[in-house]
C-alpha cells in the first residue's frame, strides 16, 4: 500500500489534488495474504529466508569467563517521518536548450540522472538548480527524484511547464521514512557489569527495497564508546510490504547507539549498580576523552546535588516522579564526496561571488561557506554573497548529508581562494600595501584569471575523526496522565574549534529536539489488514511543538578542542545530538520505576514501548484500583 500509480496533470494544483482522490484502481488478483509490514511479520512467517539479508557480522577477539549474570532480551526502535516545513516539490521549465529543473532536493546529481534516464535525453539538456531546501533530513536525498522525475515528465510530454508540489498525506505515504530497527541481544557480565561476553542480532526495516541499506554503518555506531573485543554484532536487513525506507537525521547512529545504551542500562538493573559506574567500567580504555568530558559535565551541571534533590522529590510525592540520567556517545564521522566550489571576483569593486556544490536547508552552510571564504582571502563578509547552487557549476556534486557537506564545501571554497591568492600574491609583493579592490584591479589589468574552483574529493587528505558527546537530562513525569515535562538538559559536545558557535549550538538543539519527538510523540500506525498509513496528517502524527523544548536548555563545548582533520579544526554539529536524545527514554524508565516501586511492584526490568507516548507511559506504571484508596 502507498505504493504511486499514475500522475494527474491539471490547470490547478487544487483540481488536480481533488482528480486524484476520485481514482479508483482495481486489481483482476489480489494476495489473500496480509501484507508484512513489521519486522516480525517477516521473522515469523515462511517468507523470512526470501526476506532477511545479512549484511554485516563482526566476531569477538575474545570471550571473559567471569560470568555472573546473563542478560536476554529484545529491544524495538521505531520509524519517523521527515517532518520538513517544504513539502516535496519541484518546477520544470522550458529553455532553449533542455529544461530547468528546480528542485528542493539535497542531490542534484541525482535528479539529473534520474530526470535524464527517465526522460532518455542527454544530461547536458537538463539543469538542476537550487536555491535553498525547506528541511531535508535525508527526506529529500534520493525521494526528491520522484517528484522531480513526475515534473520533468509532465514538462516533457506536455511541452509546457510544470509545477509538481506532493500533498502532506501523499508524502507521508509514499516516501520512505527512518528505517525500524528490531534487537535480540543476550549478554553475560561480572558482578561488577563488566561485559565478558554480548551476542546483538539486530534486523533494519528496508521498506519494499533495498536501495537504502544502512545495516553495515549500525554496527560501526553500536560500538559507541565501549570496549567491543568481546561482542558478536550481527546486522541485518528485511523487506516488508512498505514505501521503501531511507536515511533520516542521523541514521544508523541513533539506532545502533540506542540499542547499546538500552543493554548498558539493562545490565546496571540487572546487578544493581549505577547506570554510569557500569558504562564507565565498559569503556574503552585508551584516547577516550569521555570520561573527563563525564567530570565536566557532572560539574557543570550540578549532577550529585541534583541527584538527591531528585532522590528527595520523589520521596515527598506521589503522583509526580523525576528523574536524572546521563548518557554518553562516540559519533564515528566519514567524509562523502565530491563537493565543488567555483570562487569569482569582480574587477570593478572586488566584490566575490560563491557557487558550490552544496545545498543550503537550514544548517547554515552558505554562513560557514562565507566566513570562510572571508578568512582565507582576508576581506570583509559584505563582500561575499553566495549563489544559488546548479548542476552546470557542480557537475556530479555528491549530496548534502551526513553532517559533513558544510566541511566539504568549505574546504573547496578554502582550497579555490588559495588559488586565488597564489594568482595575487606576484602582483602584491610588486604594489606597496595595496588595498583588496586596488590588488584586484591591477591583477585584472595584468590578465589574471580571477576566477577558481576545487572540487574535494575522497583523494583529499580529510579523515574521519570522532565526535564526543555527554548528555545529562532531567524529567519530571505526571504519573496519573503519562504527561512529561524535560526540566532540564546539559548537553556537552566536542565541536572542535566552532566556525561559528551560534549556529553550531543552534544545530544541537534542533538535532536534539527533533530527537526528543521521536522517541516520545511521532508514532506511525499502519493497517495490518492493508498497509496503509493511518497517521498520514498532523492530526494523528504529532512532531515536537513549543512545549517539549526542555524549561532549562545548556549547550557546552568541549574546552580548547581542536580537529586536526577538520576544516579549520572545525568538528561537524548536525546529527550527532540527535543520538543523545534517547538518555531521555532512560530518565521516563527511571520516574516511572520509582511509581511503581512506591505501591509496591516488584523490582523487575520493564519496557516503556518506543515511542515513549503519553499512553505508553500511563500503561507502564501498574495503576491498580487500590493505588486511588485515600488513607
Amino acid at each position: 500500500y502507498g505504493d504511486p500509480v499514475g500522475i494527474i496533470v491539471a490547470d490547478r494544483e487544487k483540481t488536480a489534488n481533488k482528480a486524484a482522490k476520485l481514482v479508483k484502481i482495481k486489481y483482476k488478483s489480489v494476495s489473500k495474504s496480509k501484507p508484512l509490514i513489521k519486522i516480525d511479520d517477516v521473522l515469523k512467517s515462511p517468507e523470512k529466508d526470501k526476506r532477511v539479508t545479512n549484511n554485516r557480522t563482526v566476531e569477538p577477539e575474545e570471550v571473559g569467563k567471569d560470568v555472573k549474570y546473563v542478560i536476554s532480551g529484545e529491544y524495538k526502535v521505531e520509524s519517523q517521518y521527515h517532518y520538513y516545513m517544504e513539502p516535496q516539490t519541484c518546477v520544470v521549465r522550458h529553455t532553449e536548450d533542455g529544461l530547468e529543473v528546480t528542485s528542493s532536493t539535497q542531490w542534484l546529481d541525482l535528479a539529473n540522472v534520474a530526470i535524464s534516464q527517465c526522460l532518455n535525453i542527454p544530461a547536458n539538456s537538463i539543469q538542476v538548480v537550487v536555491r535553498r531546501v525547506g528541511g531535508g533530513y535525508g527526506g529529500k536525498i534520493t525521494r526528491s527524484c520522484q517528484v522531480a522525475c513526475a515534473a520533468a515528465l509532465v514538462a516533457h510530454l506536455q511541452g509546457k511547464s510544470c509545477r509538481f508540489i506532493l500533498p502532506l498525506e501523499t508524502s507521508m505515504s509514499v516516501i520512505g521514512k527512518r528505517l525500524p530497527t528490531n534487537s535480540n541481544f543476550e549478554v553475560g557480565v561480572d558482578q561488577n557489569g563488566v561485559i565478558q561476553y554480548l551476542k546483538n542480532v539486530f534486523y533494519q526495516d528496508n521498506g519494499c527495497s533495498a536501495n537504502e541499506t544502512i545495516s553495515p554503518i549500525t554496527v560501526t555506531h553500536f560500538f559507541n564508546c565501549y570496549d567491543h573485543r568481546r561482542w558478536y554484532v550481527e546486522g541485518n536487513s528485511v523487506a516488508t510490504d512498505t514505501p521503501s525506507n531511507t536515511w533520516c537525521r542521523a541514521p544508523s547512529s541513533t539506532e545502533g547507539l540506542a540499542m547499546i545504551e538500552y543493554i548498558m542500562e539493562y545490565i546496571a538493573h540487572k546487578t544493581g549498580k549505577d547506570a554510569l559506574e557500569v558504562k564507565l567500567a565498559n569503556m574503552v580504555k585508551e584516547d577516550n576523552p569521555i570520561p573527563d568530558l563525564l567530570d565536566h559535565l557532572k560539574k557543570d551541571s550540578n549532577y550529585n546535588e541534583r541527584i538527591d534533590e531528585v532522590k528527595q522529590f520523589n520521596m515527598n510525592n506521589r503522583w509526580r516522579k523525576r528523574a536524572l540520567k546521563i548518557m554518553p556517545m562516540t559519533y564515528d564521522l566519514f567524509y562523502i564526496g565530491p563537493y565543488n566550489s567555483l570562487v569569482s571576483v569582480y574587477h570593478a569593486d572586488g566584490s566575490v561571488v560563491i557557487t558550490h556544490g552544496g545545498v543550503e536547508m537550514g544548517q547554515g552552510m552558505n554562513t560557514k561557506v562565507v566566513q570562510v571564504c572571508a578568512y582565507t582571502l582576508g576581506i570583509p563578509i559584505e563582500k561575499i554573497s553566495i549563489k544559488p547552487t546548479s548542476s552546470f557549476t557542480s557537475p556530479n556534486a555528491m549530496a548534502t548529508g551526513a553532517s559533513v557537506g558544510s566541511e566539504c564545501v568549505s574546504f573547496a571554497t578554502m582550497k579555490a581562494c588559495e588559488q586565488l591568492l597564489d594568482r595575487l600574491a606576484p602582483i602584491k609583493e610588486k604594489m606597496d600595501k595595496p588595498t583588496w579592490e586596488e590588488l584586484i584591479q591591477e591583477a585584472y589589468a595584468k590578465g589574471i584569471d580571477l576566477q577558481a574552483s576545487y572540487m574535494y574529493s575522497s583523494n583529499d587528505n580529510l579523515k574521519p575523526y570522532d565526535i564526543y558527546g555527554v548528555c545529562a537530562l532531567e524529567v519530571e513525569v505526571d504519573i496519573l496522565t503519562g504527561n512529561h515535562d524535560v526540566r532540564r538538559v546539559d548537553l556537552l559536545e566536542d565541536t572542535g574549534r566552532s566556525l561559528n558557535p551560534t549556529i553550531d549550538v543552534a544545530q544541537i538543539e534542533g538535532a536534539f529536539v527533533m530527537g526528543l519527538g521521536y522517541w516520545t510523540s511521532e508514532k506511525l500506525v499502519y493497517d495490518a489488514e492493508s498497509g496503509k498509513l493511518l497517521t498520514d496528517r498532523t492530526w494523528t502524527y504529532k512532531p515536537p511543538g513549543i512545549k517539549d523544548i526542555p524549561a532549562d536548555f545548556r549547550v557546552y563545548f568541549r574546552r580548547n578542542s581542536r580537529n586536526p582533520y577538520g576544516v579549520l579544526q572545525s568538528k561537524a554539529t548536525g546529527e550527532p545530538a540527535f543520538c543523545l536524545a534517547s538518555v531521555l527514554t532512560h530518565a521516563l524508565r527511571e520516574a516511572v520505576r520509582a511509581a511503581r516501586l512506591e505501591v509496591g511492584h516488584d523490582d523487575e526490568w520493564f519496557d516503556i514501548p518506543n515511542p515513549c507516548t503519553v499512553e505508553n507511559i500511563f500503561m507502564t506504571v501498574g495503576h491498580k484500583i487500590d493505588h486511588f484508596i485515600l488513607k
